[in-house]
Formats: structure tokens, C-alpha cells, sequence
């Protein structure tokens, strides 16, 4: 009479649960409709109380209105992920120095890769080797710088960050790689 009927079908079915079983239900956290005061949740407990021969003759149900709590709980989750998004947002003011850095570097070996390539079409002395390994390397930083990019999108959203396994025996070789090329181009430079 109280309740919608699907919700009036679950605790029918709770409580018979209970009386057939002769134990103690527990549930923590249920969500209810209610007429007057919209949705609620309830702490519920279904005890039976048992006769002389130990078989359970009635139901004895104890619920306790948990709503505010459980609205304080989302109120407390919600704020820590805003504090979580806004201690990210301050983060990148101290990073954007480093990021500017680590574009910049991709972003120079394609300008000086592209630069070399249009040099070496107008000497016409290039190989088509020499001007494949060029492009080869342009696509490559341009590949590295996207991938900052998306890094970076990707540590500014408000959801939480994505999180993978890294091979640090790769990176490390990607690194050693990349210091080998900068080496390079200092020397060529």
C-alpha cells in the first residue's frame, strides 16, 4: 500500500527469506520511493522472533533512514574529485614549462628535418634514401608530438586518469634513443 509494487514485491520476498531461513538479514543500503518524501535510503534489519521451538512466528523489521548520510557521502566523493580535477589544473601551471620543453623538441628536429630535405631536393644530389630517412624522421616526431598532446588532454580531464602498465626497460630505451638522435643533430648542428 505504501510502496510501488516492484519495490512492495522485495521486501514481501526479504521477509519471507527471512522467516523461512530463521536468520538475521542486514541490508545496508536499500533505495526506496516514498509518497510524501521522494526517494530514500533506508539501513534495513529483518529479525525473526521465534517460539518456544525455536521456529520463527514473526518478523520484526528495523529500518533507519540513511538518505542524508548517503547524500553527504556523494557530496564528500564529488568534492574530492573537484579537488583532485583542480590539483591537476595546478600541476600544469608548474608543468607547463616542461610540456613547452617537450614539444619544442619534436617540433624543432621536424622544422630542421623538413629543412634539410628541401635543401637536399635543391642540390639534386640527394638519394631517394637520404630523403626517405628525412621524412621517416619528420613522421616520427610528429607521431612523438601528438602524443604529448593526447598525454596531455588526457591529465586535464576531469575523469579520473587512465592508468597502463609501462615497460620501463622500453622506455628507457626510447630515451636513450632520443638522446642518441639530439646528440646527433648537436653535432651536425
Amino acid at each position: 500500500d505504501f510502496f510501488p509494487e516492484d519495490q512492495a514485491d522485495f521486501f514481501t520476498r526479504k521477509d519471507r527469506e527471512v522467516l523461512e531461513s530463521g536468520t538475521e538479514l542486514n541490508i545496508t543500503e536499500e533505495e526506496i520511493d516514498t509518497a510524501a518524501l521522494g526517494k530514500r535510503w533506508l539501513h534495513t534489519r529483518k529479525v525473526p522472533i521465534l517460539d518456544d521451538k525455536g521456529q520463527p512466528v514473526y518478523l520484526l523489521g528495523i529500518s533507519e533512514d540513511i538518505t542524508e548520510a548517503k547524500q553527504t557521502e556523494e557530496k564528500m566523493q564529488r568534492q574530492q574529485r573537484e579537488l583532485a580535477h583542480v590539483m591537476r589544473l595546478s600541476t600544469m601551471g608548474e608543468m607547463a614549462s616542461g610540456i613547452a620543453h617537450e614539444l619544442n623538441q619534436p617540433l624543432t628536429a621536424i622544422a630542421t628535418n623538413a629543412q634539410a630535405g628541401v635543401r637536399l631536393l635543391e642540390s639534386d644530389a640527394g638519394s631517394t634514401n637520404k630523403l626517405g630517412d628525412i621524412l621517416e624522421r619528420i613522421g616520427s616526431q610528429a607521431e612523438r608530438s601528438g602524443e604529448i598532446i593526447r598525454q596531455l588532454r588526457q591529465f586535464v580531464r576531469k575523469e579520473q586518469p587512465e592508468r597502463s602498465l609501462v615497460d620501463l626497460n622500453e622506455l628507457i630505451d626510447e630515451v636513450l634513443v632520443l638522446v642518441k638522435a639530439e646528440a646527433r643533430r648537436a653535432q651536425v648542428q
